[in-house]
């Protein structure tokens, strides 16, 4: 499995939010990328998928629910 350090739409979330996590906010994205790829690694999906934004946003929307 391939990880990304970067995957745009997180990118975009998180700068939303960057302020209000404030010191937080790197063990947050942390976090999230940590959860983002266990995701990707447990969802049966080809590197072009995961690439895709409508993928990924499925993906946060999956992780949202839990």
């Amino acid at each position: 499995m391939q990880i990304s350090s970067e995957i745009p739409l997180l990118e975009n979330i998180f700068s939303q939010w960057k302020e209000l996590i404030a010191d937080d906010y790197l063990d947050y994205r942390n976090h999230c990328y940590r959860l983002i790829h266990c995701c990707f690694a447990l969802h049966d999906c080809t590197e072009e998928d995961k690439l895709n934004k409508q993928s990924s946003h499925f993906m946060i929307k999956k992780i949202n629910s839990c």
